[in-house]
């Protein structure tokens, strides 16, 4: 026999090993991972109890006065009665707001713009609920109520940026 030819196959019979023990090798792997517990719905119920049972008291937490308020941030897409919709340019996000909310409107200072005729600063000025328009720049102020929810107690407009 040729020298070339037993290496050769040498190196064929050295390839099929191989391949013969990687597949038994995926095999046995294959049969130990299928054999693995998976945890079930009530399983990880139990393991996440804790965490459930915290919420409460996190809720409890963040209605607490020594926290600041969350702001939401965004544009006025809809207005449904006490209910404003706003969105962001990526999602929108719904917030009841008190009825007796604070709501204001930064306008131009009316005294600067008499004396330059034109105004950089801007004020705030109270209006109602109602002058609320779609499309109008928006901060509401939130609360967590012990509910979970969120309510809103003031709303900012902003004016419309040049």
């Amino acid at each position: 026999m040729d020298k070339s030819k037993g290496s050769s196959l040498v190196f064929i019979f050295i390839l099929i090993l191989i391949i013969v023990v990687s597949l038994a090798g995926g095999a046995i792997l294959g049969v130990y991972y299928q054999g693995q517990q998976k945890p079930t719905t009530s399983t990880i119920v139990q393991e996440n109890s804790e965490a459930f049972a915290a919420m409460p008291a996190l809720i409890g937490n963040l209605n607490s006065s020594i926290f600041l308020p969350i702001t939401a941030h965004g544009n006025v897409k809809k207005i449904d009665a006490n209910k404003i919709t706003l969105n962001n340019g990526q999602e929108d996000f719904t917030i009841n707001v008190n009825a007796d909310a604070d709501v204001n409107k930064f306008i131009a200072d009316p005294a600067q713009k008499k004396a330059t005729g034109d105004s950089t600063n801007y004020i705030p000025q109270t209006i109602k609920f109602l002058d609320i328009k779609v499309g109008d720049t928006v901060d509401i102020y939130v609360k967590v109520l012990q509910s979970g929810q969120l309510q809103g107690f003031s709303v900012m407009i902003y004016p419309i940026s040049k």
